[in-house]
């Protein structure tokens, strides 16, 4: 019986001065910590549970990830200064592909809808060597499975799963394209918290929304969403 590849999830995750400032308009500095962190705890929730998932790993400050990471038993790799998002998850993947792990799934950490069924679906489609989950507003890649894990090289940001799908055409490598709302919603604008209030929010990033009181304010008619 042939062994079952090992696939590993990679989460990058932000200082936490740094977290959801494009929503100062509407959080103080503050709620928006406390909005990114329960995210990130939803997203590893999901992953913990998520049956095809072997390991996890966190990619950003290992100081102010060292508690998360030994809360939820994640391998911690520091980012580095001036690299950016891509250029760190780059170096990242091929740390992890030295280390053995055939398939990477990266998965950011302000997706409040996902849950481990959606993340068992997306692996189970994963049948080519590169899949990718665009967001529903900017298109974004929202998650990414790369076999091997540094098959290309990565392009995130702004339009993003198109330079990836690029990538994929100038490696001459095989990918799909799908479209789950699990992984299409990341929350970054007022406009996107402010839809997230209008839907079921299930999770720690729910009760947060409910507890904090932000989904009320969001829901008054003086509130100022652009």
């Amino acid at each position: 019986m042939q062994q079952q590849a090992k696939i590993g999830a990679l989460v990058p995750i932000k200082a936490s001065g740094e977290s959801k400032s494009r929503l100062s308009s509407l959080l103080s500095s503050q709620q928006c910590g406390e909005l990114a962190r329960h995210m990130v705890i939803d997203v590893l929730d999901a992953l913990s549970a998520a049956e095809s998932i072997d390991s996890v790993t966190l990619l950003g400050d290992t100081r102010e990830l060292k508690p998360l990471a030994e809360a939820y038993q994640c391998k911690l790799i520091s980012d580095v200064d001036g690299l950016g998002l891509s250029g760190n998850l780059n170096l990242a993947a091929q740390q992890l592909q030295a280390e053995g792990l055939e398939t990477l799934l990266i998965v950011h950490s302000d997706l409040p809808l996902i849950t481990s069924e959606a993340i068992d679906s997306l692996v189970q489609q994963h049948e080519v060597s590169l899949t990718f989950c665009a967001a529903s507003q900017d298109g974004g890649t929202n998650a990414l499975m790369a076999s091997p894990p540094a098959a290309i090289k990565f392009r995130f940001g702004v339009d993003s799963c198109a330079r990836h799908i690029d990538a994929a055409g100038t490696a001459n490598l095989e990918y799909k394209v799908i479209e789950q709302s699990a992984f299409a919603y990341d929350i970054d604008t007022p406009a996107d918290l402010a839809w997230l209030c209008e839907q079921t929010v299930a999770g720690y990033t729910g009760r947060y929304l409910e507890a904090s009181g932000i989904m009320t304010d969001l829901a008054k008619p003086s509130a100022m969403i652009n």
